[in-house]
């Protein structure tokens, strides 16, 4: 029977551990492909602490790896397993489960109540893995392909859309979401702490409504050539159904004439006051979903 072991995540630098990660997804219908960089801005962008990160090891080969998010609250430590994988030549050896047992551990020795992780709907070994170990179901996590070419017909001059800075867009956020139910509040990726440290790829704006001296919500896009990741929309609950979301995305589309879609990734929970909206704009709701699954700690 082979021999797993398991050694922290800083033994390894940055390229081993990057295409260890792509190795393990290598085989996904959605293949990973990162960069050194890519690492890098992940592991600042969602509190990936290395130190709390795992390398699983086959006979002495790299096999598989863990790696764990930590955030402390007032309510307490957060942490959530951001991903792990097992490259396919050592699969079924028991390497997940060692990865992933080792992360409750070291989770409930800091203290941490509960432990999340994210797993795609279809991914049922994986799920199977995840509920043997106590997680259950939390919520389900959508996402959308929105067309642009329509949304660029709509009326634009109802909103004028402002450059802001992190801060100000974390002010706008806590408006907007200060009274979401929790099963609609934003997914760690996307939460405060996250939305505070997004890279310079990402362009934030103020919605401010023609003639108010307010803005009445927030826009955050991620640019790419022909695609553009929207990456939050929030306008505050007093002006909500007056359309305002929707001009807002038809004014970003005018600033950007070579953007053909608008990109939703699966971190939008069901619930959110956004479905229901991409919906009404077209948007075409992606095959794959996430659920996102909690294990009680304490």
């Amino acid at each position: 029977m082979p021999v797993v072991t398991l050694e922290p995540a800083r033994a390894l630098c940055c390229a081993d551990l990057t295409g260890l990660l792509n190795r393990a997804f290598a085989d996904d219908s959605a293949p990973v492909h990162l960069s050194c960089a890519d690492l890098e801005a992940t592991i600042t962008h969602d509190d990936i602490l290395i130190d709390a990160s795992h390398v699983a090891y086959v006979d002495g080969a790299p096999a598989g790896v863990a790696l764990a998010a930590v955030r402390a609250r007032r309510a307490g430590t957060r942490t959530r397993l951001a991903t792990m994988g097992v490259v396919p030549e050592h699969r079924r050896l028991g390497v997940g489960r060692a990865l992933l047992r080792r992360v409750i551990d070291d989770a409930r020795a800091r203290g941490a109540r509960t432990l999340l992780v994210e797993v795609l709907a279809r991914n049922a070994p994986a799920r199977f893995l995840y509920e043997a170990h106590g997680f259950v179901p939390r919520r389900r996590l959508v996402g959308f392909t929105v067309a642009g070419a329509p949304l660029r017909s709509r009326r634009v001059g109802r909103v004028h859309l402002q450059p802001i800075a992190a801060h100000e867009a974390l002010a706008h956020f806590a408006a907007c979401t200060a009274q979401e139910m929790a099963e609609a509040a934003p997914p760690w990726q996307l939460d405060a702490p996250s939305l505070a440290r997004l890279g310079s790829s990402t362009r934030m704006y103020a919605v401010v409504p023609a003639g108010a001296a307010r803005a009445a919500g927030y826009l955050v896009l991620g640019q790419s050539s022909s695609a553009a990741g929207l990456v939050h929309l929030g306008i505050v609950p007093a002006w909500r159904r007056q359309g305002l979301g929707t001009a807002a995305l038809a004014a970003a589309l005018r600033e950007y004439p070579t953007l053909e879609t608008l990109y939703v990734p699966p971190l939008v929970p069901a619930a959110s006051p956004l479905v229901p909206f991409l919906h009404a704009l077209g948007g075409v709701r992606d095959r794959d979903e996430q659920i996102e699954m909690e294990l009680a700690l304490c």
